[in-house]
């Protein structure tokens, strides 16, 4: 199981960063394996339209399962839904590690457009 989650830059310590389509980076963790983690450049942060989607696809050829964010818009959302790729939110988690640990222990809020 792959969880995505957005942040600003790609080192274990970053920020975490609450737009989706605009994040820098998804922060990848591989949950079945050791919660190994790896970092892919969201090249749709340059787009002036469609990022979201872009964005989208970009967890889909990564075969992420699930996306953690503060903010999603409603095209990028509606494309990570139709994937099957369950979106949650931040909460007041601030690091990775919150929020893997607020994953694996169900306390994250689900988010549905």
């Amino acid at each position: 199981m792959k969880l995505a989650i957005t942040v600003n830059t790609a080192a274990r310590e970053t920020a975490l960063e609450p737009r989706f389509g605009r994040t820098p980076y998804f922060a990848i963790c591989d949950l079945e394996n050791n919660d190994q983690l790896t970092f892919v450049e969201n090249v749709a942060t340059q787009e002036a339209h469609g990022a979201g989607v872009m964005a989208a696809q970009i967890l889909i050829d990564n075969n992420a399962e699930a996306i953690v964010c503060a903010k999603y818009g409603p095209n990028g959302s509606q494309a990570l839904h139709q994937a099957g790729i369950a979106c949650y939110l931040f909460g007041a988690e601030t690091s990775i590690e919150g929020v893997v640990e607020s994953y694996k222990n169900g306390s994250l809020k689900t988010f549905s457009a």
